[in-house]
């Protein structure tokens, strides 16, 4: 990895199918459209030695940190 002299790093969270296909229980409208534009944020970081991370949540097995909104959905298995 290049040196990093900014000390920046680029943080793209919850990149998942389920927001993007519109089969995904929780798909976001537009949301498919930024994935090449988020594709083109990785490859130019990575070009100048800045750090790329991937967040995705993972819940507790019994659900108790699922939000509200997606609690129905978690416990049907989706």
């Amino acid at each position: 990895m290049k040196p990093n002299p900014t000390r920046s790093a680029l943080i793209l969270i919850d990149m998942e199918n389920g927001f993007v296909d519109r089969r995904g229980g929780h798909c976001i409208k537009g949301a498919q459209a930024t994935v090449p534009a988020c594709a083109h944020a990785c490859d130019l970081a990575r070009s100048k030695g800045i750090p790329v991370f991937f967040v995705k949540r993972i819940y507790r097995a019994d659900g108790s940190d699922v939000e509200l909104t997606r609690y129905a959905a978690w416990k049907a298995g989706g």
